[in-house]
């Protein structure tokens, strides 16, 4: 056990798998076990990055017009110890994230532009295609960020305490092998002592006015979208609207709720569970279990989950009513493998027959364990409802999706 906590807080800092043995597992203990002391278990030393590399970085970024900062999952640790909230406010560019890094989507304020993945946004994709250096930040550049490593990168310069996370496929002007959070401590100091003389006020200027426009162009599909059955662009609005997104706590699953999601700005806090690169059906409603018995006092779960993957986890119900465990579950219903199946028409411009089923009364399932359940159709009920909501958990709202919007064609 003190060996995996070790490795837990080591490197990219992360779950460990225990195999016991079963006879380890089975045997009585010859004695009393008392629990550890965490704190007196030593952790790895944050690796730092040399000084002539951060001078290196420093330099091909104060020679740049348009430099942003992309961020990865290897770069939390330094967001949840506010090492990176530093680094950003001395920066002063615009942020992006990878899906494995969602929940620092709208972290930095007018700085934060949102998610960009394999389908992204197209904000983040103008973002990343008008931009002259890249800082990639815990960011491995794997298909899933890069669209399969087609996307153009320019200039770029990556850091990862881990060698094996630089890219192999792009060729970085500078690689740095460092803990991200002792990265931003090195950088702050080196710009405290010695700022960059670049003015990108222009540059951060021109961000704003795209985003201004991707949000016109949202408002117009979300207004044009306002019937039945309901969008997925129009609830993920809805969501933000309501400040959804603000400090809460959410478990998406794989696939299409995961990349409709990117419409958000997890900011203040927010705590994001996800399966990493789109993978593992079924993920959300074990995760959003393990979130909400972890700490009660966090408050409710948001579960964000698609047909498919709630028909893979119905046996989740039974244990969420019995522990009564706060979740509020929101099942994007359109009768369909969405993402398969629209990636089929995108990619291969043809149809198939085995991604569609019969429509599921997901409130009806729901109601049989014994949660309170509705079934919407309409995005004012669901508003409706969302504002007059009991303070009573679990809860399940079956909505049922409109299955023509697409996200390889109509992702915003």
């Amino acid at each position: 056990m003190r060996r995996a906590w070790r490795i837990a807080h080591s490197d990219r800092p992360g779950p460990v798998h225990l195999d016991l043995a079963r006879e380890v597992a089975e045997d009585p203990l010859s004695h009393r076990v008392e629990a550890f002391d965490t704190a007196g278990i030593a952790r790895a030393a944050a690796c730092k990055p040399q000084a002539d590399a951060i001078e290196e970085t420093l330099e091909l970024m104060g020679a740049a017009k348009r430099p942003i900062l992309w961020i990865g999952r290897g770069a939390l640790s330094a967001y949840q110890s506010g090492q990176l909230k530093l680094l950003v406010e001395r920066l002063g560019i615009p942020v992006l994230s990878t899906f494995n890094a969602m929940e620092t989507a709208g972290a930095f304020g007018e700085l934060s532009f949102g998610v960009l993945s394999r389908v992204g946004t197209s904000l983040t994709r103008q973002i990343l295609a008008e931009s002259d250096f890249v800082l990639c930040l815990g960011n491995s550049l794997n298909g899933v960020s890069t669209k399969r490593w087609t996307m153009k990168i320019p200039t770029f310069v990556q850091v990862d305490v881990r060698a094996d996370q630089l890219s192999a496929i792009y060729n970085p002007h500078v690689s740095i092998i460092a803990d991200a959070g002792a990265f931003c401590d090195d950088v702050v100091a080196r710009l405290d002592a010695n700022p960059l003389k670049a003015d990108w006020s222009e540059w951060r200027n021109a961000c704003h006015e795209m985003r201004n426009s991707w949000s016109d162009r949202i408002n117009q599909a979300v207004n044009a979208a306002s019937g039945e059955p309901i969008s997925p662009i129009a609830l993920m609005h809805l969501f933000a609207k309501l400040d959804m997104d603000d400090g809460a706590n959410w478990s998406i699953d794989a696939s299409n709720p995961g990349i409709w999601a990117h419409m958000l700005r997890f900011r203040n806090n927010a705590r994001v569970l996800r399966p990493v690169n789109f993978s593992n059906m079924g993920f959300a409603l074990g995760s959003a279990i393990g979130i909400a018995l972890a700490d009660r006092s966090k408050g409710v779960v948001n579960v964000l989950i698609g047909d498919g993957s709630m028909g893979m986890s119905l046996g989740e119900l039974e244990t969420i009513k019995r522990l009564r465990v706060p979740v509020r579950i929101f099942v994007m219903n359109d009768s369909s493998l969405s993402n398969i199946r629209q990636e089929v028409t995108y990619k291969f411009k043809r149809n198939e027959s085995g991604f569609d089923f019969t429509d599921v009364r997901f409130d009806k399932i729901a109601e049989g364990f014994g949660i309170p359940a509705a079934r919407i159709s309409k995005l004012d009920e669901l508003e409706a409802q969302l504002r007059s909501e009991p303070d009573e958990f679990p809860r399940l709202y079956d909505i049922v999706i409109d299955r023509a919007p697409s996200v390889w064609t109509d992702m915003v």
